[in-house]
């Protein structure tokens, strides 16, 4: 049987045509547990849930709460002489950049991308995204930092009828 693309496989194929300029290494379908310095800057799409909802007659209406990891190494910082922690706003910019002549969200943005793509084929990407910013403090000797993005989309499956 043939299966059509997941949700994070649609999310991947989108980030990797859109984003570019932020030369990101790798990307991961899904959790990865060891990350090597050599891969890094990458991204992670991982999808957290599924809640198959009842929809209009002969329909379910799918949610899929994916989780967006952007994952920098917080070494190439060292020795820079700003006394601005750049990678902050590379990832600011990476996730939900402004476009100064537009006002609107980059193009090579996370958000711009979405809200640019918000019709992903039969998935609607909800209106709400939680951005957050961490360096995981709690593990030793970590050189990571990241942003995620929680996401939900939406989809609307048809429901073969019963016999």
């Amino acid at each position: 049987m043939n299966y059509r693309r997941t949700v994070t496989e649609t999310v991947i194929n989108i980030l990797k045509d859109n984003l570019k300029p932020f030369k990101i290494k790798e990307y991961f379908n899904g959790n990865i547990n060891e990350i090597g310095q050599s891969q890094l800057p990458c991204i992670c799409v991982v999808k957290l849930s599924s809640t198959p909802l009842q929809g209009p007659t002969g329909m379910d209406k799918r949610q899929h709460s994916i989780l967006i990891r952007v994952i920098y190494n917080k070494k190439d910082e060292f020795g820079k002489s700003s006394n601005d922690f750049m990678l902050q706003k590379t990832l600011e910019k990476l996730m939900e950049g402004i476009d100064v002549d537009t006002g609107e969200y980059a193009t090579a943005s996370v958000l711009g991308i979405l809200r640019r793509n918000f019709t992903l084929g039969s998935l609607v990407c909800n209106n709400n995204v939680e951005i957050t910013y961490t360096d995981n403090p709690d593990i030793p000797n970590n050189y990571l930092y990241e942003a995620r993005a929680n996401c939900v989309f939406d989809e609307i499956l048809t429901v073969t009828p019963r016999a």
